[in-house]
């Protein structure tokens, strides 16, 4: 049971890649770190869940990055993606941060892999996630569990207080009560709106009701916009972010599975439900963490269908639907217009 009555060192608030590498960046300096994360532990890790890679800068081959990427040409990437409407000083610093961000992320546990063959350049810019998104933040939740960090899910950050200028206390949701967490230094790692169609709205009109949202619908932007609310500096430009055409209804492709990927979710649906029994060998054991954790996973996948193949050669087993009836359940249909004939 988590104390939440006493002072932490930090609190974080967000429970995606940024947060949870700041949480873990604390405890190892020895702050006592509590992370609130909005979303349920399911469904944890913000937009982090939906990533595969990180760009990186390097000035020579290293790990999975081929040649090199310098800050230059990093910087004018940037500049073509953002239209010029970039913050130069403070996107110079990330940039050159970058560098470390590869070998920080595999010293938590995070494997990578090199990229597929047909990538374009990526081999060269972007370091893959082994299993990708989701293995990723398992690595960095087991990392912070192991720190000491403690985690607070289903946990919303509704206000944030200041005291002489200093955050000092936030008032929470945590599972439907409410709750005030105070700390010496508060981090906001909670990400935008991109969830948030009224917010949406105000930029892009009727437009943003055809948005198709494919990312975390935990990202509503309250703790931004609070902070926003209270004076903070605002940077960068509301009405840019990442999208791709797509003509399909809001839902009905992701439904119907007609999306190819791994587990393309939108929100609480899912995305292509035939791959989660291959997607999810890479959530835990080797297939998160081993080197040859693609070999794995297919070898996995494979004795588990194995069952399923040979199942009317099994006696008993090949049995079960006869002697259930289940096959008249599922295509009652067909029964149902047979009765009607005779």
């Amino acid at each position: 049971m988590v104390d939440l009555t006493r002072v932490w060192d930090v609190m974080v608030v967000g429970g995606g890649n940024a947060a949870l590498c700041a949480a873990i960046t604390a405890r190892k300096a020895g702050a006592s770190v509590i992370v609130c994360e909005h979303a349920p532990k399911a469904m944890r890790g913000g937009n982090s869940r939906h990533t595969r890679t990180v760009r990186a800068l390097h000035a020579a081959p290293t790990g999975v990055l081929t040649e090199k990427y310098l800050e230059e040409e990093y910087w004018d990437d940037l500049l073509k993606v953002t239209g010029g409407r970039t913050d130069e000083a403070l996107a110079r610093m990330t940039i050159r941060a970058s560098e470390q961000a590869p070998k920080f992320l595999e010293s938590c546990g995070v494997v990578f892999q090199p990229s597929l063959s047909g990538t374009l350049s990526l081999s060269r810019t972007n370091a893959f996630f082994l299993g990708g998104g989701k293995a990723l933040l398992n690595a960095l939740y087991r990392t912070a569990e192991k720190l000491g960090v403690e985690l607070l899910y289903d946990t919303e950050v509704q206000h944030i207080a200041f005291d002489d200028g200093f955050a000092r206390e936030a008032v929470v949701s945590h599972r439907g009560f409410p709750e005030r967490i105070r700390a010496k230094a508060v981090i906001a790692s909670s990400g935008g709106f991109q969830a948030n169609r009224a917010w949406l709205r105000e930029y892009w009109g009727d437009a943003a009701d055809r948005f198709q949202i494919r990312g975390t619908p935990y990202a509503q932007g309250r703790v931004l916009k609070d902070l926003l609310a209270q004076g903070a500096q605002a940077v960068g430009d509301p009405t840019q972010f990442h999208a791709v055409a797509n003509d399909a209804p809001r839902y009905a492709g992701y439904l119907a599975g007609g999306t190819w990927g791994i587990m393309n979710e939108v929100g609480n649906w899912p995305g292509a439900w035939w791959l989660f029994p291959y997607t999810s060998w890479y959530q835990w054991g080797y297939g998160a963490t081993g080197a040859s954790g693609d070999l794995y996973v297919i070898i996995m996948t494979v004795l588990f269908a194995l069952p399923f193949i040979f199942l009317p050669w099994i006696p008993g087993l090949r049995d079960i639907p006869k002697a259930t009836r289940l096959y008249r359940v599922m295509w009652k249909p067909h029964y149902d217009e047979q009765r009607r004939n005779s």
